[in-house]
């Protein structure tokens, strides 16, 4: 397994929990366990860290880059002091003039693998979300 298929499947699991527990909780309060919702709550709050990190990146006109693309490499690219934790990932924020040609060549690579993921699992869940109703939620229309 490459490293750019270990950050796809690492930043695959932030990425996908992308419904609130609250709401979910509010609605069905009985159907989930304290343990439960603590831990989609916490995977929740990590999704949106990784959300909001992305958002800011774009706005610094920076990449996040995960640090398994980098190779173990920040320290010695002068890059360490640009380091965000979100859950167990560490992503660096570079700029496109600070990559080298094989950092770049990965991070391309990885953007697109994860892009194509996220839209797959989207799919899927918009398509079992029709087949399973609505639960409830909205009125049906007459």
């Amino acid at each position: 397994m490459s490293a750019v298929d270990r950050a796809v499947e690492k930043c695959r699991v932030i990425a996908n929990y992308h419904v609130s527990p609250y709401r979910c909780y509010y609605f069905n309060p009985s159907s989930y366990s304290p343990v439960k919702l603590m831990k989609w709550a916490q995977k929740y709050t990590q999704n949106r860290m990784y959300m909001t990190l992305i958002q800011a990146s774009k706005v610094m006109e920076m990449e996040p880059v995960p640090s398994e693309l980098l190779m173990r490499h920040a320290l010695r690219d002068g890059v360490s002091e640009r380091m965000v934790s979100v859950g167990k990932m560490t992503f660096y924020l570079l700029k496109s003039s600070e990559m080298t040609t094989g950092l770049r060549r990965r991070y391309e690579e990885f953007k697109i693998k994860m892009a194509s993921s996220l839209s797959k699992s989207l799919t899927l869940s918009r398509h079992s979300r029709k087949a399973a109703g609505n639960h409830g939620l909205s009125k049906k229309p007459e």
